[in-house]
């Protein structure tokens, strides 16, 4: 779908609006499909500007909703991690495992951004520099 999606955006289109639709498809529409029954340059043009419409509207409405949801932020989301793992005394290989990684990318499906959950290393590390932040701001409050 990613090749149809990619290249011929019309015919992905029209497979989205058949694939979402909730009635099955009309006889007039299975003629059509199946190439038995032609659309005159008018009706496919209508047809066609109406997909386009339909796919402004989809893509305006998700737009609006990743703005209502926030700007996903990948430091954001390390922090945040690391932060659950001390939180909550998780081994520090917890974000290497395949069900985890499976959860965490279907939260993020939404924002269309690739997710990069950080291995357990990097969240080691991370939580190491928090914890000498910690210690410094203390220090820093005493002196």
């Amino acid at each position: 779908m990613n090749y149809l999606k990619a290249n011929v955006p019309v015919m992905y289109h029209l497979y989205d609006n058949l694939q979402n639709c909730e009635a099955p498809p009309s006889s007039e529409e299975i003629e059509i499909a199946a190439g038995h029954k032609e659309l005159s340059l008018h009706q496919a043009t209508t047809y066609v500007a109406n997909l386009k419409k339909m796919a402004n509207i989809i893509e305006a409405l998700q737009k609006q909703t990743a703005l209502a949801n926030g700007v996903f932020e990948q430091e954001k989301f390390k922090e945040l991690l690391a932060q659950w793992i001390v939180l909550c005394d998780q081994p520090f290989d917890e974000v290497d495992k395949p069900a985890f990684c499976t959860l965490l990318e279907y939260l993020h499906c939404p924002t269309g951004k690739e997710l990069k959950i950080p291995y357990h290393i990097i969240i080691w590390q991370h939580i190491m520099d928090m914890g000498k932040n910690t210690i410094a701001g203390i220090k820093d409050m005493f002196l």
